[in-house]
C-alpha cells in the first residue's frame, strides 16, 4: 500500500529463496523482509524488522514470524544514536548466553540482600538454582553441595533449540565427563517439578517489546505454550528427551501425536481459562501469582542492564521470555529468547490475526516513536503513552512516566545511602 503521509518514500520488500535450506520435510522456505525509508530526514531503517517465513512441514502450512537482523549488516561503530533504528543492542548477548543471563540474575540478588537495591521482589524464587562452570568457585559449590541431588538440565549456555540440553539423574556423572574431556555442558540447572495440565506438562512464553531505549520503554504481549504430547512421568527421565524438553518440532514428530487429540500448542488466554477450568485458579489469580511476577522480574533485569550499558535512543528489540511453572504453581525462568519465533497450531487462522497484530502494532509503535522524533521529542511525546499502547499489550516500565523513574529511583536509593555509608 501507498503511505498517505507524504514523509514517507514508502516500503521497500523483497523475497529470497533459501534452497540451501530444503530438506524433505521442509520446502522452499521464503524470506520476506521489509525496510522503511524516511524522506523528511533521509533516515534509513535498514535492520528487516521482522522476517515472515512461510514454508510445508509434510504437509501443513506453517508461518513464523521473526524480529532478526544479521551480522553482516551491523555495524556497532556506524551507528548514530537517533539516525537509525536497529534491532541489536549493544548488550544483546547478556540476554541471549544463558549463564550471562543468571548472573545478572545473581547480581540483583546480591544488591537486593545487601541492601544496595531498595526492593522486596524475591528474585530467587523466580529462577531455578543454576550453576555455571565457567565460574570456578559455582563449580566447586555444586561438586560439594548439590550434585548428590537428582535430576538436573545440564546445559549449553550459547545454543538454541534445545540442542545444548541433556536431562540428567545422576550429575556425578557428567561432572567425571567434565573434568576428564573438559567443560562441554557449561550450565546444571535444576529440573522444575511441573504443574500439569491436563496430566501433561508445559512450557509458556512472554513477549517483550523493547519499544524504546532512551526513554526506556518496555511492553509484554502474552504469548503461547507448547504442551506435551505424552502424560507426565520421571521414568525413563534420561531417554525422554521430547517430553522433557518441549520443542514444536520433536513433539510433532511423536508418534503417538495426534493431531486431533493432542493439543500442544495454546494461546496465553487459553492456558488461563484452562488453570480455572481444572484447578479453580481465577484469572486474578493467574496475573498475581504469574503475571505479575514476570513483569517484575523484567522489569529489575533491565535496570541491570542500564546501569551496565548507556541505551541509546534507536536501539529496539523483541525477545521473548520462557519459564515453566513448578508445582506450587510458581514461574520459574529458563531463558530469554533473542530471536523468537511464533508457531502456530494445525489450524493457524487465530494465530496468525494475533501475531501479525503483534508484529505490525510492534512496528507501528516503534515507527510511531522514532520516525520524526528527536530524542528529546520523543521522552515528551512518551510521558503518557501508557494511555495510547494498542490493546493486547501491558506496559512493563516507561522511563519517560514520572511514576515509573520515581521507581526506579526508589530501587536505587539503597545504592545512595551505601556509597554515603
Amino acid at each position: 500500500e501507498n503511505p498517505t503521509n507524504s514523509d514517507f518514500l514508502g516500503f521497500l520488500g523483497f523475497a529470497e529463496r533459501r534452497s540451501s535450506q530444503k530438506t524433505e520435510d521442509f520446502q522452499d522456505p521464503v524470506s520476506f523482509h521489509w525496510t522503511r525509508h524516511h524522506k523528511k530526514k533521509r533516515r534509513v531503517i535498514w535492520a528487516p524488522l521482522f522476517d515472515r517465513w512461510i514454508w510445508k512441514y509434510k504437509d501443513l502450512d506453517q508461518i513464523t514470524f521473526k524480529f532478526i537482523t544479521f551480522s553482516k549488516e551491523v555495524n556497532h561503530k556506524a551507528f548514530k544514536e537517533g539516525k537509525h533504528i536497529w534491532n541489536y543492542p549493544n548488550y544483546f548477548l547478556w540476554l541471549h548466553n544463558k549463564n550471562k543471563l543468571f548472573t545478572l540474575f545473581k547480581e540483583e540478588i546480591g544488591a537486593i540482600k545487601s541492601g544496595v537495591w531498595n526492593s522486596d521482589l524475591d528474585v530467587n524464587k523466580y529462577i531455578p538454582n543454576t550453576f555455571n562452570f565457567h565460574n570456578e568457585t559455582e563449580f566447586e559449590d555444586f561438586k560439594k553441595n548439590y550434585a548428590h541431588i537428582p535430576y538436573w538440565m545440564a546445559k549449553i549456555s550459547n545454543v538454541d533449540m534445545g540442542k545444548g540440553v541433556r536431562p540428567i539423574i545422576n550429575a556425578s556423572e557428567i561432572l567425571e565427563e567434565q573434568e576428564e574431556d573438559g567443560i562441554y555442558y557449561d550450565q546444571m540447572q535444576e529440573y522444575i517439578h511441573p504443574f500439569l495440565l491436563g496430566g501433561r506438562k508445559f512450557f509458556m512464553r512472554s513477549f517483550i517489546l523493547q519499544a524504546c531505549s532512551n526513554p526506556l520503554v518496555l511492553l509484554e504481549f502474552p504469548g503461547y505454550s507448547i504442551r506435551a504430547v505424552r502424560d507426565y512421568t520421571l521414568d525413563h527421565f534420561e531417554d525422554d528427551f521430547k517430553n522433557h524438553v518441549l520443542k514444536m518440532g520433536h513433539l510433532l514428530e511423536d508418534p503417538l501425536y495426534d493431531p486431533k487429540k493432542h493439543q500442544v500448542l495454546a494461546i496465553t488466554e487459553d492456558m488461563i481459562a484452562g488453570f480455572q477450568k481444572e484447578h479453580g485458579i481465577s484469572p486474578e489469580e493467574y496475573q498475581e501469582k504469574i503475571g505479575k511476577p514476570i513483569r517484575n522480574m523484567i522489569k529489575h533485569l533491565f535496570m541491570n542492564l542500564k546501569e551496565k550499558y548507556p541505551m541509546k535512543y534507536g536501539e529496539i528489540h523483541l525477545y521473548a521470555l520462557d519459564y515453566v511453572v513448578d508445582e506450587q504453581f510458581t514461574p520459574k525462568i529458563l531463558e530469554v529468547n533473542t530471536g523468537p519465533a511464533f508457531p502456530h497450531p494445525l489450524n493457524p487462522a487465530e494465530w496468525v490475526e494475533k501475531y501479525e497484530r503483534m508484529n505490525h502494532d510492534s512496528i507501528d509503535m516503534i515507527l510511531d516513536i522514532h520516525m520524526t522524533r528527536t530524542k528529546k521529542e520523543a521522552w515528551e511525546y512518551l510521558k503518557n503513552y501508557e494511555e495510547r499502547i494498542p490493546k493486547g499489550f501491558n506496559m512493563i516500565f516507561n522511563e519517560a512516566d514520572e511514576k515509573y523513574r520515581m521507581w526506579e529511583k526508589n530501587l536505587k536509593a539503597g545504592k545512595k545511602s551505601q556509597e554515603i555509608k
